[in-house]
């Protein structure tokens, strides 16, 4: 049975792999297997095989194609530490702020490991300093974990020269902060004689209710207390945005009852 390009990487056979590049005997150099766990190149880059992988970007292989968990063979690259298929792949104008399905960064993956020379690499071609993963972690933040002190004091040293926070933002927002801060339990038509338990207020705390279970689903059980109180929940930051311009909106429209 034929070895296809794939099965001869991951097998290490990159001598047969190289044949069968320079042979033409593949269906297509982005083809994943039925698991979608890596490219040719993505395995190539994970491996080492540098001469393989340069190879493989001539014949026009893309070098932002993921796996199912959003990898890129730039995150396989970095994870393993393989520096001259980083500058490689660099040089062919990857995604180098690509994030996994975790959030994690090429940069991230590196931080994590310690590999202190590729973290510089990727910072001074453009990794960025504050973006973060679903764990609300920066690299720096990532960096501290790694126990490599120079490499944290590398990264202390950058983010204070591109005056950047080496703390990440919170990400986690509380829905009673949220409605506070939308002047939602507050006089909304900015009227003296306004009661907080009026019938206008009820019908827009309940419609903001109804509105919150729109964007954040019943898993959130966001459901209001007593005298227009809301639980604590948090509101995952990748909902905020939306959800502030609609309770807005609809605080607007109140307004003009």
């Amino acid at each position: 049975m034929p070895v296809s390009l794939i099965e001869a990487i991951r097998s290490g056979q990159e001598k047969l792999a190289m044949e069968l590049l320079i042979s033409g005997q593949f269906s297509d150099i982005d083809y994943q297997e039925h698991r979608k766990d890596g490219t040719a190149l993505y395995w190539a880059a994970c491996l080492n095989y540098y001469e393989l992988a340069e190879l493989l970007l001539i014949e026009g292989a893309d070098p932002n194609a993921t796996t199912m968990w959003q990898s890129s063979p730039l995150h396989a690259a970095c994870d393993n530490n393989r520096i001259d298929i980083v500058r490689l792949l660099l040089q062919a104008n990857c995604d180098i702020n690509s994030q996994t399905e975790s959030g994690d960064t090429p940069c991230h993956l590196a931080a994590y490991r310690g590999f202190s020379e590729l973290v510089q690499i990727l910072v001074e071609n453009g990794a960025s300093l504050d973006k973060v993963n679903k764990k609300n972690r920066n690299i720096f933040t990532v960096a501290q974990n790694s126990a490599n002190k120079a490499l944290t004091r590398y990264l202390k040293a950058v983010y204070k020269l591109a005056n950047v926070s080496t703390t990440p933002p919170s990400k986690d927002f509380s829905l009673t902060c949220l409605l506070r801060d939308l002047d939602v339990s507050s006089n909304i038509n900015n009227t003296p004689s306004y009661s907080r338990n009026s019938e206008v207020h009820s019908r827009f705390q309940s419609d903001c209710y109804n509105c919150t279970q729109d964007f954040l689903g019943n898993a959130y059980s966001t459901t209001p207390k007593n005298k227009g109180l809301w639980t604590n929940n948090v509101v995952n930051g990748n909902d905020l945005s939306s959800l502030t311009e609609s309770v807005s909106d609809l605080k607007m429209s109140y307004r003009n009852l």
